[in-house]
């Protein structure tokens, strides 16, 4: 997907996106950061003109990047995913007993 978007075009306010985040259907071991997506998601229609583009149950969506490698799931009704338990605390530290093996950076020129 290329193009370009603004947060000006977001299609719901923040104090929607948060509601629908906050709630007894998530868990956030050490809280969240809400990030709205609206550089990364679609902006061309998806099933009716006009109603933009929603993901569906079964969509799977990757962020690539050639530095970090992907990030792939799979979309779900939050109420029929397992329980998220794996938080900020628990990956640092992980990091912190796995420290990254030394990759070589390639000069520039």
């Amino acid at each position: 997907m290329e193009g370009t978007n603004s947060l000006a075009r977001i299609s719901r306010p923040f104090e929607e996106l948060v509601s629908a985040t906050m709630g007894n259907h998530h868990q956030y071991p050490d809280g969240f950061a809400l990030y709205t997506g609206t550089l990364f998601a679609p902006t061309v229609d998806r099933d009716v003109a006009g109603q933009g583009f929603t993901h569906k149950t079964g969509d799977v969506v990757t962020i690539r990047s050639k530095r970090l490698g992907a990030l792939i799931n799979q979309v779900g009704a939050t109420e029929t995913l397992p329980e998220w338990s794996f938080g900020i605390r628990h990956l640092l530290d992980y990091l912190h007993a796995h420290p990254p093996t030394e990759v070589p950076v390639p000069a520039t020129a």
